[in-house]
């Protein structure tokens, strides 16, 4: 690892720090003994920052302390863009088996008790899925978003298109032969909390606001191959809540390593 390498990875660990088991300079000498879980790219003058973490361990509790930091089902990616020392991007996703994602039940346990995001995010991806599907005949990749963000002046840019793309290739970076991978994001405009669109006043829910930033989204999200989703419209239940809150689904199949190697 080299020192471009672990400041940015240090800067960005400390961006999170209360969310890691260890702090931020112990992060980065783990991830110098786990050089497959944190990559360093560059992309048009800007610097992105990759790394993931053991989101459970495999008996399922939540990773929080050093000895927890081995194999997991499950792991959480984050990524950090910056131009020079200005952090102008992130995203984070969750990525397991699709398997691991609909029958192990620690993982539905976790999302539903720390993000109902992520919990409505499983919902929406599930409700695409076949119904025959099963523990025996369930292959492929899952992604689910937790957040992604680009700072205002830096839009127009292609940014989240490729953050998108740097998050999908690293899910399947240990792909041997073929793959499918399943994503799903969430539509409503995140927040921002760094930087000059940061602000200090509280998050409100407002149509007039709020629905405009969505369509917005839904629009960018199809170019980049996703399938726009409005929750309510797959409620057929007589108890629906009427929830219109917008997700994007994307099923990829038949993916070879020579195939996402020329995609990225």
């Amino acid at each position: 690892m080299n020192k471009q390498m672990k400041e940015y990875l240090k800067r960005s660990c400390a961006m999170i720090e209360t969310m890691l088991p260890l702090k931020a300079d112990e992060m980065v000498q783990w991830y110098a003994h786990h050089e497959d879980t944190c990559r360093l790219e560059m992309n048009d003058d800007l610097v992105c920052c990759l790394f993931s973490l053991p989101a459970l361990t495999s008996d399922g509790r939540r990773v929080i302390e050093a000895s927890d930091l081995r194999r997991s089902p499950i792991e959480q990616i984050f990524l950090f863009v910056y131009d020079q020392d200005t952090l102008v991007a992130d995203c984070s996703a969750f990525h397991c088996s699709l398997k691991d994602l609909l029958f192990w039940e620690p993982i539905a346990k976790y999302f539903s008790a720390n993000n109902d995001w992520l919990y409505l995010a499983c919902y929406a991806l599930n409700k695409c899925l076949p119904d025959e599907l099963g523990p025996q005949n369930t292959r492929g990749e899952a992604l689910i978003y937790n957040n992604a963000y680009v700072t205002i002046a830096y839009r127009r840019r292609g940014i989240f298109a490729n953050m998108v793309q740097i998050m999908r290739d690293f899910a399947l970076r240990k792909i041997l032969t073929q793959a499918e991978l399943y994503s799903a994001i969430a539509l409503d405009p995140d927040i921002a909390c760094y930087g000059p669109d940061a602000s200090d006043q509280p998050y409100y829910y407002s149509y007039e606001k709020d629905e405009p930033l969505r369509a917005r989204n839904r629009t960018v999200i199809e170019h980049l191959g996703f399938t726009p989703m409005k929750l309510e419209e797959l409620d057929t239940s007589a108890n629906r809540d009427g929830t219109k809150i917008w997700f994007a689904v994307c099923h990829e199949c038949d993916l070879s390593k020579e195939e996402i190697e020329k995609m990225s």
